[in-house]
C-alpha cells in the first residue's frame, strides 16, 4: 500500500510539466486514440486511505489553485511523456471535443482498445496485496477528472474559452437542479470525490450502493456536479497562476489564498524553507514556495476558498480579462468595507427577543454585547481580512469623521432605513455593529486612538444626560431589539431612556473592543485589570459547558470541531473559537483602568512593534492538518 504522502504527491504530479523520451507507439496511433487511451487508461493509481474534510453541501469551496479532488486513478509518468511529445495535437483534439460539448448530451464513449497503448505500470497484484486500479470508466468525449488533469499537465491555456463556456453551462444546470427536483443533472466523473457535511448521517442506512434511494442518489449527483464546477474554476486560475498573470494575486481569490497560506502552521520540513532556493532537490515536485505569501507549502495540500456567487463571478471575469490581454484593477478598501456593511452576510430575524441587558449596561469582555440583526459572516470576514492593508485606512478615516458631540447637537432622526434579509440598509459612514466588528476581525489596533476618542465623547455626553434631562444625545442605530425590560414587562416605551440605553451599549462595546485589541497584542499591563481577571474566570467557567468539558487536551478536539473549538494553551482549557462574552459590571474605576492601559500601550509600543495583522484572528482551515 502506498503511503498517503505519496498518494497525494502522485495526484498532483501535474504540478511540474514533464518532458523527455516518448513511450512506445507515441507516433503510431492517431491523436484521437491517444487522448481516448490517456483518459480510459491513465496508467497510475493508488488507494485513497484518507480524503479531504467534508464541505458545505450547497457551497463546495473553490480550489486555489488546481484540483482538490483526490483521484484514485491518474496519469502515469509514461503516459504524460506520450502526451507531452504531441502536446499541441493533444490540446487541439481536446479543443475539438470541448467546443461543441453539451454536458447533458455528451457523445457516446468509445470502446477501450483491446491492447493497451502502454504496458502495465505495476505487475498483477498478489492475493495479499491491494490492487490499484489504473483504468477508468470515464467517457473521454466529455469532461471528467482525467481530462482536467490533462489540461493542467499540458498548461493548456488555449482551452480556457471552452472551460469558461462549459463552467457557465454547468453552473446554470446546478442552479436549476437545486431549485427543481425534476431538472436534469449532468453525470460527471471527477475521478475521485469528497463528502458534504452531514453525509455520514445521510448514508448511515445505505448498505448496498447500487440500491441507493433515488432521492439520495440525486443529492449525490448534484453535489458531485457542484464540486466539479469548482474544480473547473480551480483549474482555470491555476493556469493563470502558472502564466504569472499579475491580476490574480490582487484578486479576492488570490488574496484569500495568500491569507490562508500565511496563517497555516508549518511542519518541521516547511520551517526549514525560507525561499525557493531552500527547497531540497528531492522535494521540488511536492513542495513549492509562494512569493505572495512568503511561505512554503505542500503542493498536494490545496487551499480551499469558501464559495460565494460574487467570488465566482469575479474569478470568471479574471479569466476573461486574461484572454482579452487586460489587467483587472483590485477592489479598493472603500469598496470592500462598503460591501461588508451593506451586505454583512448574516441576518438574524430574532423572532424571539433576546434576553434583557441591564439598563446599567455591563462591559463586554471581549466582544460586542448587543445581538444584531445584521452581522459579518465568515465569507465577509475573510474577504475583509484579505484586503486588510486597503481597508484599515478607510476604517480609520471613517472613525475620525464620526463626531458624537456634533451628532448630539443635530438631534435629528436619521433617514428612514430600508433593508431586507440581504441588505442591511446601515449607513457605512456611521457607527454600527458591522463597523466595530470589522475593526475586531482585522485586529485594527491602528484604530485604537479613534476608539478611545469616541468612547470619551459618549462617556461625557452620558454623564451630562444623567445630570440634565434635556442634555443632547446622539441618535445611534443599534440594529437590535435588545432591551433592559423583561419579556412581558408592562413598562412603557420611553424614547429618552432608549436613547441613553443605545449610547451606553455602544460606549461599553467600544471599551470591550479596546480591551480585545490590547489582549490580542499581548500587552502585559492588561493582565492585572479587573476586566481581564473577570474574563479569565469566565473562560474557566465556560470550559465546563457540555460542549467543552470532555476535552482534556488539544488532541481530544476532533478535527471537524476545530472550526469552533480550540485549545487555550495559557489556561490549558478548551475555549470557543469565536469567543465567550463575559459581562463585567461597569464602574468608572473599571473604565479608567482599561483606558489607562490603552494609553500606556500607545505611548510605550511604537507603531512598528505593534502586531496588528500578525495576530489577526483568521479562521483555521477545517482540514485537521
Amino acid at each position: 500500500m502506498k503511503p498517503l504522502f505519496w498518494v497525494a504527491l502522485a495526484l498532483l504530479s501535474w504540478a511540474l510539466p514533464v518532458s523527455g523520451a516518448s513511450g512506445p507507439g507515441s507516433a503510431t496511433v492517431s491523436i484521437e486514440v491517444l487522448v481516448d487511451e490517456a483518459i480510459q487508461r491513465p496508467g497510475d493509481g493508488a488507494q485513497i486511505c484518507d480524503a479531504p474534510p467534508p464541505v458545505p453541501y450547497s457551497r463546495p469551496p473553490i480550489p486555489a489553485y488546481g484540483i482538490s479532488v483526490w483521484q484514485s486513478t491518474f496519469l502515469s509518468e509514461p503516459m504524460k511523456k506520450l502526451l507531452h511529445e504531441r502536446r499541441d495535437e493533444v490540446v487541439q483534439e481536446l479543443g475539438r471535443r470541448l467546443e461543441k460539448l453539451d454536458l447533458l448530451n455528451p457523445p457516446k464513449a468509445p470502446a477501450k482498445r483491446k491492447k493497451p497503448l502502454l504496458p502495465p505500470l505495476y505487475p498483477p497484484a498478489k492475493p495479499d496485496e491491494v490492487d490499484f486500479e489504473t483504468e477508468t470508466d470515464q467517457n473521454p468525449r466529455t469532461l471528467g477528472g482525467v481530462m482536467l488533469s490533462m489540461v493542467l499537465d499540458l498548461d493548456a491555456v488555449e482551452l480556457l474559452p471552452h472551460l469558461l463556456r462549459l463552467e457557465e453551462q454547468l453552473q446554470q444546470l446546478n442552479v436549476a437542479a437545486s431549485r427543481d427536483d425534476k431538472a436534469p443533472i449532468p453525470v460527471i466523473d471527477a475521478g475521485g470525490g469528497t463528502t458534504w457535511e452531514g453525509s455520514g448521517e445521510d448514508f448511515k442506512d445505505v448498505e448496498d450502493w447500487s440500491k441507493m434511494p433515488p432521492k439520495l442518489k440525486r443529492k449525490q449527483q448534484l453535489f458531485d456536479s457542484m464540486v466539479f464546477d469548482r474544480e473547473m474554476l480551480g483549474v482555470m486560475v491555476e493556469l493563470l497562476h502558472r502564466k504569472g498573470y499579475a491580476s490574480l494575486s490582487g484578486s479576492t481569490l488570490g488574496r484569500v489564498r495568500t491569507l490562508i497560506l500565511q496563517h497555516r502552521k508549518l511542519d518541521e520540513d516547511l520551517q526549514k524553507v525560507r525561499s525557493v532556493a531552500d527547497i531540497p532537490e528531492d522535494q521540488k515536485q511536492s513542495m513549492a514556495f509562494d512569493k505572495d505569501a512568503g511561505v512554503p507549502y505542500w503542493r498536494w495540500r490545496i487551499v480551499r476558498v469558501p464559495y460565494t456567487e460574487d467570488l465566482r463571478n469575479e474569478t470568471r471575469s479574471l479569466v476573461q480579462a486574461y484572454l482579452d490581454k487586460k489587467e483587472v484593477p483590485a477592489l479598493t478598501g472603500a469598496q470592500v468595507l462598503d460591501e461588508a456593511i451593506a451586505q454583512p452576510g448574516s441576518y438574524n430575524q430574532m423572532c424571539i427577543s433576546p434576553g434583557p441587558i441591564d439598563f446599567d449596561v455591563p462591559l463586554p469582555a471581549y466582544n460586542l454585547l448587543a445581538p444584531r440583526h445584521f452581522f459579518l459572516d465568515a465569507d465577509s470576514i475573510i474577504k475583509l481580512q484579505s484586503y486588510r492593508a486597503e481597508v484599515i485606512p478607510v476604517l480609520l478615516e471613517r472613525l475620525k469623521n464620526i463626531d458624537m458631540a456634533k451628532l448630539a447637537k443635530q438631534g435629528t432622526k436619521s433617514a428612514e432605513r430600508r433593508f431586507d434579509i440581504q441588505k442591511s440598509g446601515l449607513n457605512p459612514e456611521a457607527l454600527s455593529g458591522p463597523l466595530l466588528q470589522a475593526v475586531q476581525v482585522l485586529q485594527g489596533v491602528e484604530c485604537l486612538p479613534e476608539l478611545l476618542r469616541l468612547e470619551e465623547q459618549l462617556h461625557a455626553l452620558l454623564l451630562a444626560a444623567e445630570k440634565d434631562a434635556t442634555a443632547p444625545l446622539p441618535l445611534l442605530e443599534l440594529d437590535s431589539p435588545v432591551s433592559w425590560r423583561e419579556l412581558g414587562s408592562k413598562e412603557g416605551t420611553d424614547a429618552r431612556k432608549g436613547q441613553i440605553y443605545a449610547c451606553r451599549i455602544y460606549q461599553r462595546e467600544l471599551l470591550g473592543l479596546i480591551g480585545r485589541l490590547l489582549r490580542k497584542e499581548a500587552f502585559p499591563a492588561l493582565d492585572s485589570t479587573t476586566v481581564e481577571k473577570a474574563y479569565v474566570e469566565g473562560l474557566k467557567k465556560a470550559a465546563q459547558d457540555k460542549e467543552l468539558k470532555d476535552f482534556k487536551s488539544a488532541d481530544d478536539i476532533p478535527w471537524e470541531s476545530r472550526h469552533w473549538i480550540t485549545w487555550n494553551k495559557a489556561l490549558n482549557i478548551p475555549v470557543y473559537v469565536h469567543g465567550t462574552i463575559v459581562r463585567v459590571p461597569y464602574t468608572e474605576e473599571v473604565r479608567g483602568e482599561l483606558r489607562k492601559v490603552a494609553a500606556d500601550y500607545l505611548t510605550t509600543v511604537p507603531p512598528e512593534k505593534r502586531l496588528g495583522a500578525k495576530v489577526m484572528p483568521v479562521a483555521p482551515e477545517p482540514d485537521g492538518l
